[in-house]
């Protein structure tokens, strides 16, 4: 009972002795805290082995005790980045939507929409949420502009002042100036699209 008390040897493994009918204290052993008992008489080997197998069982519990802690601060650590890095998306949303000009980030790979502002929703004549993963040719009246302004991004890293015409959703068309840069978005190679509206100009260059 004692040494269960004690910071430094609570954790020790206690085997008490005890006679062969002494069920009573045998019983008391293992309430304070007793892993074993040897019964009187017993032989040196005996107490040798059972020794052993308790240091060994001692050793197996504090080796996994230890690989519990490290999980648990990995867990905790894994969850800290996890909530940072919602965090930080939910930051960057509201960058983006407090942003007046439309903007879109597509992958180049697939150049599909990843992620866009309110801005652009409204623009496009989108739902909220709707634009993901829509192909970015889509918005182009004539595919081949898009071709000329991704040849630019991979030759230079941007392509700016593109004018263009941009077809909207309910396939109304209007002109634009669209600029684009390379960034690396979450690993992946993309770009972020900025689209202004020159409608008026154009009608107005017309009459």
């Amino acid at each position: 009972r004692q040494l269960k008390s004690l910071t430094d040897t609570k954790e020790m493994p206690v085997i008490f002795i005890s006679a062969l009918t002494d069920s009573v204290n045998k019983l008391k052993g293992f309430e304070v805290g007793g892993v074993d008992y040897i019964t009187k008489p017993f032989q040196h080997e005996e107490v040798t082995a059972r020794m052993n197998v308790h240091l060994k069982l001692k050793q197996s519990h504090e080796r996994l005790k230890k690989t519990n802690e490290s999980l648990s601060f990995e867990i905790k650590a894994r969850k800290h980045a996890q909530n940072a890095m919602k965090k930080s998306e939910e930051n960057l949303q509201r960058i983006f939507d407090a942003t007046p000009v439309p903007l879109i980030i597509a992958r180049m790979s697939d150049n599909k929409v990843i992620r866009t502002n309110q801005a652009a929703q409204r623009y496009f004549r989108f739902p909220p949420a709707a634009l993901v993963n829509v192909k970015a040719i889509a918005f182009y009246a004539n595919p081949d502009r898009l071709f000329q302004i991704l040849a630019h991004i991979r030759k230079q890293g941007y392509a700016e002042n593109f004018e263009i015409e941009v077809k909207l959703r309910n396939n109304e068309r209007r002109w634009a100036i669209m600029s684009a840069y390379s960034i690396d978005y979450f690993d992946e190679a993309s770009m972020i699209i900025g689209v202004t509206d020159i409608n008026k100009r154009k009608q107005t260059e017309e009459e």
